[in-house]
């Protein structure tokens, strides 16, 4: 992974290797594997799904309701699951959640009838939604606001490789194997998927760390110097009981609001990328090939979107890469609406999903970002960053259905305006988030008093030294 900063000690060197050789990548795979098992119902539904389960006479309601069921438990339980994970080993945690869903991945491959489809699905939404906001809390307890925005957007960056390739593998299994030993294709991807996460989750016990100061498979130095360098920059190393305080300090300044409606904003920015594929059918494009044509897009935003988080550690900024991404969003968005009355032409619309990928970066940017504002105290940054990602996906999964209508394809006319509105609110949104944090309005503080700002790791010491007597010095 490239240095996000110049002139790191040779402790912080081998630190950060060890960071980014064990906890990333096995983060990535397995947010890889998360949305394999999560995303898998369509597939499994166009290989003999609804057939076998009788769910064809009135499909549209049971199916709907496989996906809904999901959706209930995994939103319910981001918020309990991260009230935890500061009190629990992340090495046990977040692994056994790994294990657990992709055990209930395979056995949907017993389910027969749509109640035990939900009833999995329902089970499976619990099991899957510790591990993002988890890990997102993970990353930043041991990377500093010089490297978080890096990390967290090739974490991120797992989600696209799978959008890319968990259609092609889940169809490959169920049409290959299908009849084979006398089980039917889609029984057999179920079978598949939840054991490639089960395999995935096993070295995670091994791999991944715990905090700075309880980590067991790191040298006592390496430690030190995690935890010195997080208390430079204002992060909390110590931990303590959940109270109505960290309600107060959640709720009591603007920028968990604020965060929320810009995190949320920013699940519509790919929605054009996400209609991609039935807008080119509409443009008479053969079903196959536009299927095709987004395996392209979402690699070139795997690609890319780390790049985003690269620039924005490099110059230790989130505001202006928030503020331009949105910007640059906009202009795509007025192109695609004012261009030939909203019928976009075929060039521009190619244009314009390869132009808004490396834009879903912003996303993961608005989270770091959200990391970063409640370093002061882990159970509070707990909570923030569990709300902020349950709450941003509840409205915009409810509104893309109604805004982005099937119907209207491939003009999109209300999607696109609706869209563009939204990213009006998001360029004002994060103005006022960064020239309030700026200001130094109303910081979340510490328990001391001291505001994020200062401790902020845009002070942080250029270099940690770990002095010969055990601890650290910054």
């Amino acid at each position: 992974m490239v240095d996000a900063y110049d002139d790191p000690t040779p402790e912080e060197v081998q630190l950060r290797k060890k960071l980014d050789l064990r906890l990333l990548p096995w983060a990535v795979v397995g947010y890889f594997v998360n949305g394999l098992d999560r995303n898998n119902l369509p597939n499994a539904a166009a290989t003999g799904m609804l057939e076998d389960l009788n769910m064809v006479s009135n499909k549209s309601v049971e199916f709907v309701w496989a996906t809904t069921f999901f959706f209930i438990s995994y939103v319910a339980c981001q918020v309990p699951a991260n009230m935890i994970i500061p009190h629990v080993r992340p090495s046990i945690m977040l692994p056994a959640c790994v294990l657990v869903w992709g055990t209930i991945a395979g056995l949907m491959s017993l389910v027969q009838n749509h109640q035990g489809l939900w009833a999995a699905r329902f089970a499976l939404g619990i099991a899957e939604a510790a591990f993002y906001p988890g890990m997102i809390y993970l990353l930043g307890s041991w990377y500093t606001k010089r490297e978080l925005a890096l990390r967290v957007t090739v974490f991120a960056a797992g989600a696209q490789v799978g959008s890319a390739v968990s259609g092609l593998i889940s169809g490959a299994i169920a049409s290959s194997l299908n009849g084979a030993h006398g089980i039917a294709g889609w029984r057999w991807m179920f079978i598949i998927e939840g054991i490639i996460s089960v395999i995935i989750a096993v070295p995670g016990f091994f791999l991944i760390p715990d905090y700075p100061h309880n980590t067991k498979w790191m040298a006592q130095e390496h430690r030190d110097v995690a935890l010195k360098r997080m208390e430079a920059q204002g992060n909390r190393t110590m931990y303590t009981r959940y109270s109505m305080t960290i309600v107060r300090n959640l709720f009591g300044t603007p920028y968990f609001f604020l965060v929320l409606i810009g995190f949320c904003v920013c699940q519509f920015l790919p929605a054009m990328i996400n209609n991609f594929v039935l807008a080119l059918t509409k443009m008479d494009w053969d079903p196959a090939l536009a299927n095709f044509m987004t395996t392209p897009v979402y690699l070139f935003g795997a690609l890319t979107i780390p790049l985003l988080g690269f620039s924005s550690d490099r110059f230790r900024d989130r505001f202006f890469h928030c503020l331009v991404g949105a910007i640059v969003a906009l202009v795509w968005y007025v192109l695609l609406t004012v261009i030939n009355g909203a019928r976009t032409p075929t060039w521009l619309l190619f244009l314009a999903v390869y132009g808004l990928s490396p834009l879903q970066g912003i996303s993961p940017i608005i989270m770091t970002w959200n990391n970063e504002l409640w370093r002061v105290d882990n159970q509070t940054r707990a909570l923030a960053i569990a709300l902020v990602n349950a709450i941003g996906n509840l409205a915009p999964n409810f509104a893309n259905v109604k805004i982005w209508l099937p119907g209207d394809a491939p003009v999109y006319y209300l999607g696109k305006v609706t869209t563009m509105g939204l990213i009006v609110a998001l360029i004002v949104v994060v103005t006022i988030l960064g020239v309030l944090e700026r200001m130094r309005y109303n910081l979340p503080k510490d328990k001391d008093g001291a505001d994020v700002n200062e401790t902020s790791a845009d002070r942080l010491p250029e270099k940690v030294v770990v002095v010969e007597k055990g601890g650290a010095q910054a």
